[in-house]
């Protein structure tokens, strides 16, 4: 199943602010999108029509920042 990464919803059990996004994070995985393709990596949950991020969240971030739009969850 095909889903753009802007409509990816945020873990909402997930504290920002004990577990912030680290901009040296994202930059390395941007890195390693530019180099090697994005691949995989983030693990999504369902709650009806909402598609949630459980892990992943500097992941999506990096390939938005890539310019990637959309990925494909696997099940």
């Amino acid at each position: 199943m095909k889903v753009k990464l802007k409509d990816l919803k945020v873990n909402p059990l997930r504290d920002f602010i004990v577990d912030p996004i680290d901009p040296e994070i994202v930059k390395k995985l941007r890195t390693s999108i530019k180099e090697d393709g994005f691949w995989d990596g983030i693990v999504c949950g369902r709650r009806g029509a909402d598609v949630f991020i459980i892990a992943g969240e500097h992941r999506k971030l990096a390939a938005i920042a890539e310019g990637y739009t959309e990925i494909e969850l696997t099940s």
